[in-house]
């Protein structure tokens, strides 16, 4: 069902005489090579895939499943349009945010919150060390205020996920 909704979407965003969409789906509906290509498969085995793992390039090129023949098909196609998408989309997305990040640092100077760019961050704001004259004790892994939590922790997992805590 969801590979004949995707053949369907494909066929939708690309145009039923694109060749692509001709190529993959022929005369037949996307529901029609949805079934024959999970009738036809293999790859459900265990054995079939190991076959096709050990037999290496030459088992694949060689392999007769509808799925196997499908992904060799498309895939020249595949990885053209790939490169043109990091070419063409990503490659400029990336150098504009650079842009904007610079633009922003230009503007606002340390005073605005960093952008999210997935790097980690702690927290916000300086970074000082931690020092025993200043009178502080730092929790030792095995501190009561740290298993108490550890502890606290655990539990709630356990009761969000359904098991049940052992006695004792």
């Amino acid at each position: 069902m969801k590979l004949g909704w995707s053949l369907t979407k494909m066929r939708e965003l690309l145009g039923a005489d694109d060749p692509f969409v001709q190529q993959v789906l022929g005369r037949k509906s996307p529901d029609q090579i949805g079934a024959d290509l999970i009738a036809g498969t293999r790859l459900g085995d265990p054995a079939a895939r190991k076959a096709l793992w050990t037999g290496g390039k030459e088992a694949i090129a060689k392999s007769d499943d509808p799925f196997i023949k499908l992904a060799l098909a498309v895939d020249p196609a595949a990885r053209a349009i790939r490169k043109r998408y990091e070419r063409e989309v990503e490659s400029v997305v990336q150098k504009n945010t650079e842009l904007i990040a610079q633009a922003r640092f230009a503007q606002q100077g340390t005073g605005a919150y960093p952008d999210a760019t997935f790097t980690l961050r702690l927290s916000y704001g300086e970074v000082k060390g931690w020092s025993k004259a200043a009178g502080a004790s730092r929790p030792s892994p095995t501190s009561p205020v740290r298993s108490r939590a550890t502890r606290a922790w655990i539990h709630s997992r356990c009761r969000r996920h359904g098991m049940r805590r052992r006695a004792g």
